[in-house]
């Protein structure tokens, strides 16, 4: 931040107008809603990796047969609407 918006957010007696409040909060809206994005983005990007480990895996050691994914189909759901999940609640 810069010295003008500290002066804003300092409160050192003279009172900010409306306009260079609501710019500094509209400035910090944006700046939570890009991390938040980024965090999201991050998250999903290794959720994934382990999603298609663990659904390997899975596949090899519990299915009866190969081609039968009475485990691994639910697995992948479950994990494919928490993140939709996530991503709506975000």
């Amino acid at each position: 931040m810069d010295e003008e918006k500290l002066d804003i957010v300092k409160n050192d007696g003279n009172n900010p107008s409306e306009g260079q409040v609501e710019n500094l909060m509209i400035e910090i809206s944006e700046l939570i809603q890009d991390g938040a994005s980024t965090f999201l983005q991050t998250e999903y990007k290794y959720t994934g990796i382990c999603i298609v480990i663990f659904a390997a895996v899975i596949a090899i050691a519990v299915e009866p047969e190969i081609g039968c994914f009475y485990t691994t189909g639910p697995f992948l759901l479950g994990a494919t609407t928490s993140i939709v999940s996530g991503y709506i609640a975000m």
